[in-house]
């Protein structure tokens, strides 16, 4: 009989933090990329943000030195993203950033 009473309170409860929590819209943000000499340096850097929570989609040009990610602004922020790049040895700054 307890269990019949708590478990719509565990519902209602569980239902309740799912809705507290509003979902960002994904941002974008483009980071200028010092030191890639090669492909090998572009898999690098995307193998690791396609491996980091929170970023949906990621695109590294060796050509312009650029990593443009679109993320999830919860979980992230640009500059998280440019720490992230740089602590691959690559030094990363913020060139732009947007909501999509």
């Amino acid at each position: 009989m307890k269990l019949l009473l708590i478990l719509p309170v565990l519902l209602l409860s569980l239902l309740s933090t799912g809705c507290s929590q509003a979902q960002a819209e994904p941002q974008t943000v483009t980071l200028q990329v010092k030191g890639m000499t090669c492909e090998n340096c572009v898999k690098g850097i995307e193998g690791t943000l396609e491996n980091t929570a929170g970023v949906m989609e990621n695109e590294v040009s060796l050509e312009d030195r650029t990593a443009t990610i679109t993320y999830d602004a919860n979980k992230l922020s640009p500059e998280k993203l440019a720490k992230r790049v740089s602590s691959l040895g690559y030094p990363a700054s913020v060139e732009s950033a947007q909501a999509e």
